[in-house]
């Protein structure tokens, strides 16, 4: 092979090279590993309603599906089937709602307690809850609360 071949092989392949990273420089993120959440206490899964509603049920349908995506510190959940995401307000509503990163009632800081979690939200420091009825809304935290630990 003569200089001017190796030297034309050399570019090809650093050119090649140049592209193939482009293109994966290029390429969006991968989406988050979807969760469900169960209850410890009721064994029901937190499952969001096409209505905005969100309550607990027993099985696990596609709508208790959901994408957590970290923002400053804290968790936003997205619900997987309504693509909107978990909200709460200062009445201890539990609902959802069309993302939105800046709102502080759609971020939740997680607490960790004998390997299970609980929801803190952000705006209202209230924690999520439920009870046997389904019926989810936040509450004064507490730690050893199992209906405010989820799995």
């Amino acid at each position: 092979m003569s200089l001017s071949s190796r030297s034309y092989v050399g570019v090809t392949a650093g050119a090649s090279a140049a592209i193939a990273a482009g293109i994966l420089a290029a390429a969006p993120p991968a989406q988050a590993a979807t969760q469900t959440f169960r209850n410890v206490e009721t064994q029901r899964y937190l499952n969001a309603q096409t209505n905005r509603d969100v309550k607990t049920v027993p099985d696990r349908p596609g709508t208790a599906i959901w994408v957590p995506i970290e923002h400053s510190g804290h968790r936003m959940l997205k619900n997987n089937s309504t693509g909107q995401c978990l909200d709460s307000n200062a009445n201890k509503y539990v609902y959802t709602n069309p993302c939105d990163r800046n709102n502080k009632n759609h971020q939740w800081a997680i607490l960790r307690h004998n390997g299970k979690i609980l929801f803190k939200n952000s705006a209202t420091g209230l924690c999520l809850d439920s009870n046997v009825n389904g019926t989810v809304y936040t509450n004064t935290c507490q730690m050893t609360n199992r209906y405010q630990q989820w799995g």
